[in-house]
């Protein structure tokens, strides 16, 4: 894995520590936040990683900061919009892919639509990143796979698409696990990085938002189907 593709992983992890943290009250708001180089210690990372979280967190509109004072708690989000139940058995796995084919398509055409150069350099980066051959199989390969969908959810320029994937990001990790521990093929992983994924990221880039939800839906669909393993073929892109 690239050195800045592993920063995006961990400053996405210090983000989500920061929002338990705010979440457990350890934070009112108003209050102060650790300094950047105070968090890059807790955490065990740089503070360029600690620097992007906390962009995020201003992007959510969840703190501010001020040249020389720090960062300041804006607000405490609600725990129950940050927390999805965990996954049960295979019915609520396919009720997630169900929620995500309504939720993520709406993302993807609004991504197309809204995205700037920044979002372009971001989303196309977590793309590459799927075939970089430092990135180790399992886990590894599972988190590159969601920074992808974050991406995306980031270029909408809506916090809460963003947040919404975030909160059950272990759903779909739960998910992803499945398929790749139960069925092990590595054809289909690649058919899901450079057939799905690459339809979906060349609509948005291309501002063609209507390809862009079909594609997406398309996407997660078609992964619900190879994993319940339907009688219908999977659609070809």
């Amino acid at each position: 894995m690239k050195p800045e593709d592993r920063q995006a992983t961990l400053s996405h992890y210090v983000y989500e520590e920061l929002l338990k943290r705010i979440n457990g009250a350890e934070f009112t708001e108003g209050s102060r936040l650790p300094s950047e180089g105070d968090l890059a210690r807790q955490f065990g990372v740089s503070r360029p990683v600690v620097r992007e979280a906390l962009a995020m967190l201003r992007d959510d509109g969840i703190i501010h900061s001020r040249r020389g004072a720090g960062s300041f708690l804006t607000r405490v989000p609600d725990s129950r919009v940050l927390t999805f139940t965990p996954i049960k058995d295979l019915e609520d796995i396919q009720r997630c892919y169900d929620f995500r084919y309504v939720l993520e398509g709406e993302i993807a055409y609004r991504a197309a639509m809204r995205h700037d150069a920044h979002d372009k350099k971001n989303m196309q980066k977590a793309f590459d990143a799927q075939d970089d051959p430092g990135v180790k199989p399992g886990i590894g390969e599972l988190e590159v796979d969601l920074n992808f969908h974050l991406a995306i959810a980031k270029a909408t320029h809506n916090r809460f698409f963003h947040e919404a994937i975030l909160a059950i990001n272990q759903q779909m990790l739960n998910s992803m696990k499945v398929i790749h521990y139960l069925f092990n093929d590595r054809t289909y992983h690649r058919q899901i990085k450079f057939g799905y994924h690459g339809a979906v990221l060349r609509a948005i880039l291309d501002g063609d938002a209507d390809a862009a939800r079909l594609n997406m839906q398309l996407h997660i669909i078609n992964t619900r189907d190879y994993l319940f393993k339907t009688k219908n073929d999977l659609l070809k892109y």
